[in-house]
């Protein structure tokens, strides 16, 4: 497997990475575990979910899959889109501040980690000022 510097940030990513918005949709957990194995196995080290895919549960379903291997890989997330009742309140401001706490509390505990390596804002939203 080739590997990449992601941007500037140090990260070292794989270069095939596995887009888990299947996850929870189209695949249970086993399926998504055999993926998340089979990917693991090739050397696959890049791993890119949202809290919006099936409204949790592909980061739920990826952080059980990946189990006590999660050290051994980049984890991306997103958030920002529609979550439904998931952050009562927070329907036109996805990027403010106060909803970005909301969102990475969530988003950690749903993938069981105490980290999350790359953390991205879907689109900005029309209420919150750019500099927030």
């Amino acid at each position: 497997m080739h590997f990449d510097s992601l941007g500037s940030s140090g990260l070292l990513v794989s270069a095939l990475g596995i887009g888990c918005n299947a996850f929870g949709r189209r695949i249970d957990q086993e399926a998504a575990t055999a993926v998340v194995q089979a990917a693991l196995d090739e050397g696959v080290t890049f791993f890119d979910t949202a809290d919006a895919y099936g409204t949790g549960e592909s980061e739920t379903m990826l952080g059980t899959a990946l189990g006590s291997r999660r050290e051994e890989v980049v984890i991306a997330t997103k958030f920002g889109m529609d979550m439904g009742d998931t952050y009562p309140g927070a329907r036109a401001n996805r990027a403010s501040r106060g909803y970005i706490l909301r969102a990475v509390e969530g988003s950690l505990r749903r993938l069981g980690t105490d980290h999350i390596d790359l953390f991205q804002l879907y689109t900005p939203d029309r209420i919150t000022p750019m500099e927030e």
